[in-house]
């Protein structure tokens, strides 16, 4: 005997609705099915493996060896089991077995290459949080704090990207300093941990990063309209900070409000 079935909730719906007795022996007969979907038992057997009454099971056995013209499916007439062998009162055959079979075995096949995925897309994240060293246009491997300002958008999109992954893969196990929430389109958000903020610091040293959050958050806030999808969003912030180095001079940066700050930036408008 195989020992496990699959059990799906149309049989509640359809016209076995009514008929207790049917629905707990079906579902027993499909637990105890061979892969085959036969259930070679006696009623005496079948009540002693699922302490089920032998006259709850033979009123449940009638019903499901009867016709039913409203069955979903017309194999035999609509009976949910017929007889193995028309000269003895008991062993039995699950009609659609092989058809429910295969609807389960496809969802899931479905739910593990789901699994696997997410597994993987995690393992990766985590990968992605843990490195010090990222990948330049030369091919050669250098920290953060040396790699050439030409090659920072590229890099930090991948960097912040893989950041936001791993925040939100291990959230759950992990704390993890979040310094701003920068508002995403379709009421998402980019969580920017402090650890990245270290890595932007490195990046643009003439730039006070933390203002430039700042009124990325209030910006964003003001113009729904205009916020960012996840993969654009690494390049929002490069782009926001890269107009930031050259139009601003660190001297003023480091003196004006945050206000008079996003005005200068942003040419005197909010758009």
């Amino acid at each position: 005997m195989a020992g496990y079935g699959k059990i799906f909730t149309s049989i509640y719906d359809g016209t076995l609705y009514g008929h207790w007795e049917a629905i707990v022996t079906f579902q027993q007969m499909i637990v105890l099915a061979d892969a085959g979907g036969i259930v070679d038992m006696t009623v005496r057997a079948l009540s002693a493996r699922t302490s089920i009454p032998i006259e709850v099971l033979d009123r449940g056995i009638a019903v499901l060896e009867a016709p039913d013209p409203e069955s979903r499916t017309p194999a035999e007439d609509g009976r949910r089991i017929v007889r193995l062998d028309q000269d003895r009162p008991w062993g039995w055959s699950i009609v659609n077995h092989a058809r429910w079979r295969s609807i389960a075995g496809a969802g899931e096949l479905r739910e593990s290459a789901r699994d696997r995925m997410n597994r993987l897309r995690d393992s990766r994240s985590l990968e992605g949080l843990g490195q010090s060293s990222v990948r330049i246009g030369s091919g050669e491997s250098e920290p953060f704090g040396s790699v050439r300002i030409g090659n920072v958008g590229s890099v930090m999109q991948k960097a912040v990207s893989s950041k936001q992954e791993a925040v939100s893969s291990t959230e759950e196990t992990k704390t993890v300093a979040i310094r701003y929430v920068l508002p995403n389109i379709g009421g998402g958000s980019c969580r920017i941990t402090d650890e990245t903020i270290e890595q932007y610091r490195r990046l643009y040293p003439g730039v006070d990063v933390d203002r430039a959050f700042r009124t990325m958050t209030a910006w964003l806030d003001a113009n729904p309209d205009r916020r960012k999808t996840v993969r654009g969003m690494p390049r929002f912030i490069n782009a926001w900070l890269a107009r930031d180095s050259e139009r601003v001079p660190a001297k003023s940066a480091r003196t004006e409000g945050d206000e008079a700050y996003l005005r200068r930036l942003t040419g005197g408008s909010n758009d």
